[in-house]
């Protein structure tokens, strides 16, 4: 039997959705490869997984290393039953042809399912009137592609077609967080947050370093106003994890969801990678950033009343307070709540993994046919 090859050249936290997939479908007995930086062979191999480093040479900045991967490619395709790719990577790979092998596209990140429908008026019909418009054309044209995000949460009560794979929001198993981080959850956070109320999560780790001081003040200031606890989220230097001061506790790396469900709300800085989880959790979201994407994700948490936009970076002490006090309110409290059960439903990682293998078992009956 030929190998399920997973392709990717990211070197982010993408690839730990991969490696999640990649262990989904080898607990189903298939044999899976994952293709990528050489940092993630460890895991892979720690997850009975196959492996194929995907070198830095490999990624397309030049014609040459353009040429090196298309190569690379076409040896993994070789020796493929199924070839599953990051989307960003999949114009890249038309370039080659037709393959020995069939492909499949794979969106892990929120933005890869934003760039299609990013233009003017509402996402959620541009999404809508996207998918009726090109529902018979696909079949047998498109690349089926599998996107972690979810129907209910992109579409709303609009029904999305077959061929549109909106899987459902993935989640990577506690189990698998804990293996990738190389930690659990340290005792003494567990400590503080059953000594009080659910805190107010403040994401912090991507703050331009001028800033830090202000937030700093405004975080603490606001905790002693409105009595809340707090839990601080940086990568800053000579920030240790653990108590800053009695009502707030210092993080580096949390496992985001488990975490999530502890907090009251998450408060999201100039980013939007933890959206997913916090909404998965069932806890109200305040984002704070500009952009395309920040703007799309505004649309959706002010449309399923779970969220506040604020555009301004940083935002001031009064926008954020009153911020604060409707995301406290019970009214958006439920709603997030309701929102988490139904994502969590979905069951995004399983969807994914039932559609790999369905496509196999296909592959495997032309194969026998033949």
């Amino acid at each position: 039997m030929k190998t399920i090859t997973l392709f990717t050249l990211s070197t982010g936290p993408d690839v730990h959705y991969l490696l999640a997939l990649g262990s989904q479908l080898h607990q189903q007995g298939l044999e899976v490869c994952l293709a990528a930086a050489s940092a993630f062979q460890g895991l892979a191999n720690k997850l009975g997984l196959y492996f194929q480093p995907v070198t830095a040479a490999s990624s397309p900045g030049g014609e040459e290393e353009g040429r090196e991967l298309l190569l690379k490619v076409q040896e993994l395709a070789q020796h493929s039953s199924l070839l599953v790719i990051h989307k960003p990577y999949l114009s890249t790979v038309r370039a080659l042809g037709p393959l020995p092998c069939p492909i499949m596209g794979i969106a892990l990140k929120a933005e890869e399912v934003f760039a299609r429908f990013a233009r003017k008026g509402s996402l959620l019909r541009r999404f809508s009137s996207w998918v009726r418009r090109n529902s018979n054309q696909l079949q047998g044209m498109y690349i089926p592609t599998l996107y972690n995000f979810s129907p209910r949460l992109l579409c709303g009560d609009e029904e999305h077609h077959p061929p549109i794979h909106l899987c459902g929001q993935w989640s990577i198993p506690d189990s698998l967080q804990r293996i990738f981080l190389g930690r659990s959850p340290s005792p003494a956070l567990s400590d503080w947050l059953y000594r009080g109320g659910r805190p107010v999560f403040f994401d912090f780790s991507q703050t331009p370093e001028a800033e830090r001081e202000f937030l700093l003040k405004m975080v603490k200031e606001l905790s002693k106003m409105m009595g809340f606890r707090a839990i601080l989220c940086t990568n800053w230097p000579g920030f240790e994890e653990g108590i800053l001061q009695r009502d707030i506790f210092h993080v580096q790396s949390p496992i985001q969801e488990w975490l999530f469900q502890q907090c009251a709300v998450v408060i999201h800085y100039r980013q939007t990678a933890n959206l997913p989880a916090a909404a998965r959790a069932g806890v109200p979201s305040i984002l704070c950033g500009s952009g395309t994407e920040a703007t799309c994700w505004g649309q959706l948490l002010q449309h399923h009343g779970i969220g506040i936009h604020l555009r301004k970076e940083p935002p001031t002490a009064t926008a954020l307070k009153a911020a604060l006090e409707e995301a406290l309110r019970l009214s958006m409290q439920y709603k997030a709540k309701s929102m988490g059960k139904t994502l969590r439903e979905e069951q995004g990682l399983e969807y994914a993994v039932e559609t790999i293998c369905r496509q196999v078992s296909a592959i495997e009956k032309i194969a026998v046919a033949v």
